[in-house]
């Protein structure tokens, strides 16, 4: 069945204050960019849709994650990160950007993080900064996993060196696993 109604973004549609609906499901996002006659590349920053989404920019397909369908035989899950470069042109005075997303795999559904709009320089500058914090903190957890695991080795009756070590370890696979999901790279 087709259900017509406006919800808030960010938010996930199964909510509460969006209405509670069904978690599995399609939805379909548009926003209108009004931008004053500026011009230069810029950027928007796409965060995890779930689970499966096309993006468009004036009519124009932009990004894709996974393949949206109907059903979870159709839709095939993918969750990415990306700031992704758009033209805007002075003589158009408003541009429109339209989500489709299609979620039969997770338990979170539609766009649960804001889509952000910059100059192109300035959102992948972010991004890089963001990503050098990650790096050093997995960077000092796997020092940290590593001497609790070398002393582990070394002084046997000492189990929560290892315990420790063992929980670094997974730190780290939950560092590169969510938010820029580094592991994609």
């Amino acid at each position: 069945t087709l259900l017509m109604k406006f919800i808030g973004v960010p938010s996930a549609w199964s909510s509460k204050k969006q209405g509670s609906f069904p978690v599995r499901g399609k939805a379909t996002y548009r926003l209108r960019i009004v931008t004053n006659g500026i011009q230069g590349t810029y950027a928007i920053r796409l965060y995890d849709f779930f689970t499966a989404s096309k993006v468009w920019f004036d009519g124009r397909l932009i990004y894709s994650t996974g393949k949206t369908g109907y059903n979870k035989k159709t839709s095939v899950p993918e969750f990415a990160y990306r700031d992704v470069p758009v033209f805007i042109d002075k003589d158009v005075p408003e541009h429109e950007l339209v989500v489709q997303i299609s979620n039969f795999h997770h338990t979170r559904s539609g766009i649960v993080k804001p889509v952000k709009f910059g100059t192109y320089e300035h959102l992948t500058r972010q991004s890089r900064n963001w990503l050098i914090i990650i790096l050093l903190v997995v960077g000092i957890i796997i020092f940290i996993s590593i001497n609790h695991l070398i002393n582990y080795f070394l002084y046997k009756n000492e189990s929560t060196h290892l315990f420790f070590g063992l929980l670094c370890l997974v730190m780290i696979l939950r560092n590169i696993s969510t938010g820029q999901r580094i592991i994609t790279y």
